[in-house]
């Protein structure tokens, strides 16, 4: 495994120095910089300062400087991971305050920098008829840097993909202060490749059957010819390198949208139907629960009947683009047709979740993402659901079940009792639970918000075959770990979480 960093201690004038050696801001922690301790997640780490870099110069100077002293540098952009991926001890790289710009746009492709939000991006792009097609929930949010190391998705992932498939090329600057394109990477490392390509069989792949995956290193990258580095930093969460310019594959507009809305007793009901919707190319199929039902009557009870939902205890919303199918069901459904309606169905779905906090906290509890992102074989839906649903019952958590079921994948937000004792306890005896579940089903830890700090246990276990190989990556790219340890690695056999204050 990759050295951990000795840090050094350092005197009280060091980041003054840095300062001089950048144009862009350095921010010894303190209570003016506390938020860079914290993302979306349920953890905590922190920094020892922030460096909001203006240009490539910036981040080299800074890898360099920080290299010399032993120090880490972990990646931010919008702070909306959910894993901790951009939360760190060293130096946080805060690419949304300079590095935020879409730099050119032509009829298929966008080259952006790194700290641009993907609402920004795609409201430039509308204006040339086009799109980046992943769509996470988070995009008002959530930077483009943060999707490409976490390879996200969304919704639309059931006909699109994830973001790995949309990413041409990418801008890094390496751990030794090198700037390489990654399509130019595979003459600079020979020798991993053919590494990687000697100790990979497909026999070592542990997910089957699945159509989406957000953890460990994507080694398939490597097996391709020519090998794709920029497939395989892809989805490494800025342990491998930091970028700083993406050119982006882009998309026409659909010419329209059409929503259909179906009502369910239950959930088992809505995942039988599940095969044959699958059969009608939608471009996404959604499913959400009563907990979320439940939480949309509060925000508004008309706009619940009008959908046909008022009874409900599961619905599934699938959407199609340009065109419906000449056979699409028709089973207990609301068609949506309109913008208008559609945009107030995905808003009425965002105030949802407000409405579950609000809940949960009249309860002294929170609906805690620790087992939100889990991936299971679609066959195998119903089953899993069962099974989670007895575990959250059993520990006293019962929570929504929802997300993008089209490519058998599921968000969890537990209810938890955050008042009583032993909360760190418990919320690893849940996760032990769910992950095991989910690993003896051919599951994913993760479908789109990767491993971070929340899931590096179960990366082993998930990974246990192909430990060396990424070893090996990690290896030759970053060789004294300085680029976001402790992210996807544990250096300690059960790491503790370091939890958040709630």
């Amino acid at each position: 495994m990759s050295k951990r960093i000795n840090k050094k201690p350092l005197k009280s004038d060091a980041f003054a120095k840095l300062s001089q050696l950048i144009s862009g801001e350095v921010f010894p922690y303190s209570d003016q910089v506390s938020e860079y301790a914290r993302d979306e997640s349920i953890l905590t780490e922190i920094p020892l300062a922030v460096v909001q870099p203006r240009d490539e110069k910036d981040v080299v100077q800074c890898v360099i400087w920080a290299k010399e002293r032993g120090i880490s540098i972990t990646a931010r952009g919008g702070g909306s991971g959910v894993a901790g991926q951009a939360i760190g001890e060293g130096i946080i790289l805060d690419f949304s305050k300079h590095m935020n710009q879409v730099l050119e746009v032509s009829r298929s492709e966008a080259r952006v920098q790194p700290g641009v939000l993907l609402n920004k991006l795609n409201e430039v792009l509308k204006k040339h008829q086009t799109r980046f097609l992943p769509d996470p929930s988070s995009r008002a949010k959530c930077a483009i840097g943060g999707m490409i190391a976490t390879n996200a998705s969304g919704p639309k992932c059931f006909r699109y993909g994830s973001t790995r498939e949309h990413v041409l090329d990418l801008k890094v600057v390496l751990a030794d202060g090198r700037v390489v394109w990654t399509s130019e990477m595979e003459s600079w490392f020979p020798e991993l490749v053919q590494k990687v390509r000697k100790g990979w069989s497909p026999e070592m792949q542990p997910l089957k059957g699945l159509r989406k995956n957000s953890s460990g290193y994507h080694l398939a990258a490597l097996q391709e010819f020519p090998p794709s580095f920029t497939g395989l930093m892809v989805g490494s969460e800025g342990t491998l390198g930091l970028v700083v310019e993406a050119r982006l594959k882009i998309a026409p507009l659909p010419s329209r949208r059409f929503t259909r809305v179906y009502s369910f007793s239950t959930i088992e009901k809505a995942l039988e139907v599940l095969p044959y919707i699958r059969k009608q190319d939608p471009v996404a199929i959604e499913l959400v629960d009563s907990f979320i039902l439940g939480a949309l009557r509060k925000v508004d009870a008309s706009k619940v009947q009008e959908l046909g939902l008022t009874n409900a205890s599961a619905s599934l919303w699938v959407e199609w683009e340009n065109e419906l199918p000449d056979d699409f069901p028709d089973f207990n459904g609301t068609l949506l047709s309109g913008e208008t309606s559609q945009k107030i169905l995905w808003d009425l779905r965002s105030e949802a979740s407000k409405a579950l906090h609000e809940e949960a906290e009249e309860k002294g509890r929170k609906p805690l993402r620790c087992i939100e992102d889990i991936v299971v074989p679609p066959n195998r839906l119903e089953e899993y659901v069962v099974s989670l649903r007895t575990i959250l019952k059993e520990n006293d958590c019962e929570g929504a079940i929802f997300g993008h079921v089209g490519d058998g994948h599921l968000h969890t937000n537990p209810m938890i009792d955050i008042l009583s004792p032993g909360l760190e306890e418990r919320i690893t005896t849940l996760m032990d639970r769910v992950y095991a579940l989910a690993l003896s089903m051919g599951g994913s830890i993760s479908g789109e918000h990767g491993d971070g700090l929340l899931r590096r246990k179960y990366f082993r276990q998930q990974w246990e075959s192909l430990l060396p190989l990424f070893k090996d990556v990690k290896d030759a790219l970053d060789p004294e770990d300085r680029f976001n340890p402790g992210k996807l690695w544990s250096f300690e056999p059960t790491p503790s979480l370091p939890l958040r204050d709630f």
